[in-house]
């Protein structure tokens, strides 16, 4: 018995794998209203292990990571002045649907749920739960289905708009970001 159950994983790990993909890439991460005031800029990466099981439907699980870097204090009109912001991370897992027929560059839609965390020097919790929204385009792409991509991506970040500490703003941003995916 456990011969056959060996045998069928054998076989049926590569009709998976040729299905999915691993990768990693850099982005920009820019603040968006409430926490432009302190916050001008932040770098990272992402790392992503995906599914494209389905042609038009895709599933991703994510994680990025994003150094944040501080304005200078004295370009800070608030007063108080906000708790210093050091690092963004988040958990992500997101469905992406290539509404239109494939193209040479396929362009897509991307829904995500976060849990993250939001490092600053106050008393709030640095975790919380949110949504992200973003498009991007994929190439060289093939409808047999490719070993590698580049994959150019723009998102809209509510960090923890579902689930925050009270009196720790919603964080919002832009994610900005190129990256390589290899198929497994």
């Amino acid at each position: 018995m456990l011969k056959q159950a060996a045998f069928l994983l054998c076989w049926a790990f590569p009709a998976f794998a040729q299905l999915s993909f691993a990768g990693a890439g850099a982005a920009v991460w820019l603040p968006f209203r409430e926490i432009a005031t302190p916050v001008r800029i932040g770098y990272g990466s992402s790392f992503i292990l995906g599914s494209r099981q389905y042609c038009q439907l895709w599933v991703l699980l994510g994680l990025h990571h994003y150094q944040l870097r501080m304005r200078d204090t004295a370009s800070i009109p608030q007063r108080p002045l906000p708790p210093p912001y050091r690092t963004a991370s988040a958990l992500e897992v997101a469905a992406r649907l290539f509404p239109w027929h494939p193209t040479r560059i396929p362009f897509y839609a991307q829904f995500g749920m976060l849990v993250s965390a939001v490092s600053a020097e106050d008393a709030n919790s640095p975790l919380g739960a949110g949504t992200s929204l973003g498009i991007g385009a994929v190439f060289p792409y093939s409808h047999a289905c490719c070993s590698w991509f580049l994959e150019a991506s723009a998102q809209y970040a509510l960090w923890n708009v579902l689930l925050r500490g009270e009196t720790r703003p919603i964080i919002r941003s832009w994610l900005v970001g190129l990256h390589l995916r290899l198929g497994l």
